[in-house]
């Protein structure tokens, strides 16, 4: 999909978002075991795609900005759209070298 835009191929998002099925079918596998391993270790899981994908479908750009690299590389905006999931996991003094890198 982010190919496609970088080409000047001029899609309507619904027509080129995944939808939030498809996303649970391709990763629902994965999600999963790493759901098993978060229990086992008494772990956080974290979940990108609760941010990203809600509703029928996942976002894949801020305005004219992608979230994407490829299908499942985030951009720099796409790492940004992430930092609401992350600001209550991790104290701010320790987040700000990761803040400092993303603002860049």
């Amino acid at each position: 999909m982010a190919q496609r835009e970088r080409l000047g191929t001029l899609l309507d998002e619904v027509t080129i978002a995944p939808s939030q099925a498809d996303f649970d079918v391709r990763n629902g596998r994965t999600i999963a075991m790493m759901q098993a391993a978060a229990e086992r270790h008494r772990a956080t899981l974290l979940r990108p795609d609760k941010l990203l994908c809600a509703g029928e479908s996942c976002r894949i750009r801020a305005g004219h900005k992608l979230f994407y690299h490829d299908g499942d590389h985030l951009t720099i905006t796409g790492a940004k759209a992430l930092i609401p999931m992350l600001e209550p996991v991790f104290p701010a003094e320790s987040a700000e070298p990761l803040a400092s890198a993303l603002r860049r």
